[in-house]
C-alpha cells in the first residue's frame, strides 16, 4: 500500500532540481553577480582510486571495524566468560557507550585542533589499547581502560571516516568515495562478530580472537598513519607545482 501511494509521488511529483519544472532557482540575482562562483575541490572515485592513499585509507577503516565490530557483541560475553559478574560486564560495556558517544565530540575536536594525523593516532592507539586490554582482561583495572580505548577507537568509524575522506580527497566527489569507505567499515563489522562467535565456538576462549584483533588494530594504525603521510606528499607536490607556475 505504502509503495503505491509513494511511488507516483517519487516519479511524477518530486524533481531534483527547478529546471525540470521550468523554473529558475529563488537566489539572489544581485549577490549573485557580486559573488564568483565556487567549483568543489578535491577529485573523483576514479582519480582517488589509483592513489595509496585510498586504498590505504579504505583498509584502515576495514581492519578499525574488524576490532571494533564484534567486540561491541562480545563484551559483555568475554568478561561474563573470564569470571566477572554479570552486572561488572555489564557495567563495562555502559562505559564503553559513554565513551563512544564523548569520543566522537573528543575526536572532532582534535582533528580541528590539531590536525589529521593527531586524530588518526588517536583512533590508531585507542584501537591497539582496547585489543591489548581485553586480551589481559583479568587484570582488575583491564576492563575499564578496555571499555574507555575501545569507545575512542570506535569514535573513528563515523567522525574519522568523514574528516578524512573530505580532507584527503575534497568534496568534488565526496558521496562516492565515502560511500565506497562506509562500505568497507560495514563489511568489517559484518565479518568481525561471527568471526569472534566461531573462535569461541571452536575453542572454548575468546584468547585467539583478541590477538588476531590486536594484530588488526596495529594493522589499522599502520594503514591509516601511511595514508596521512601520502597524503601530505602528494598536497606538497600539488602546491610546489602551484607556486613554479
Amino acid at each position: 500500500m505504502g509503495l503505491a501511494i509513494l511511488l507516483p509521488v517519487i516519479l511524477f511529483v518530486i524533481k531534483n532540481s527547478p529546471k525540470e519544472k521550468g523554473l529558475e532557482p529563488y537566489q539572489n540575482k544581485k549577490e549573485e553577480m557580486q559573488q564568483p562562483s565556487l567549483e568543489p575541490e578535491g577529485v573523483m572515485l576514479k582519480q582517488a582510486t589509483k592513489s595509496g592513499t585510498f586504498w590505504l585509507l579504505m583498509a584502515g577503516f576495514f581492519s578499525l571495524s574488524l576490532c571494533v565490530g564484534g567486540p561491541y557483541t562480545h563484551t559483555v560475553a568475554y568478561f561474563t566468560d573470564i569470571g566477572y559478574h554479570p552486572t561488572t560486564a555489564a557495567a563495562v560495556m555502559s562505559l564503553y557507550m559513554i565513551f563512544l558517544t564523548l569520543g566522537k565530540i573528543l575526536l572532532g575536536g582534535i582533528f580541528d585542533r590539531f590536525g589529521s594525523m593527531v586524530g588518526t593516532l588517536f583512533v590508531g592507539f585507542g584501537c591497539i589499547g582496547g585489543m591489548a586490554f581485553a586480551l589481559f582482561g583479568k587484570l582488575a583495572f583491564s576492563p575499564w581502560l578496555y571499555a574507555i580505548f575501545l569507545g575512542c577507537a570506535g569514535a573513528g568509524c563515523s567522525v574519522a571516516i568523514t574528516v578524512l575522506v573530505h580532507r584527503y580527497f575534497g568534496t568534488k566527489d565526496f558521496s562516492s568515495i565515502f560511500s565506497v569507505m562506509s562500505m568497507a567499515s560495514t563489511l568489517g563489522t559484518a565479518l568481525s562478530v561471527p568471526f569472534m562467535g566461531v573462535v569461541y565456538d571452536s575453542s572454548g576462549s575468546y584468547a585467539v580472537a583478541w590477538i588476531a584483533l590486536l594484530a588488526l588494530a596495529v594493522l589499522t594504525a599502520f594503514c591509516l598513519v601511511g595514508a596521512n603521510l601520502l597524503a601530505r606528499e602528494k598536497s606538497g607536490a600539488l602546491e610546489a607545482q602551484k607556486v613554479e607556475q
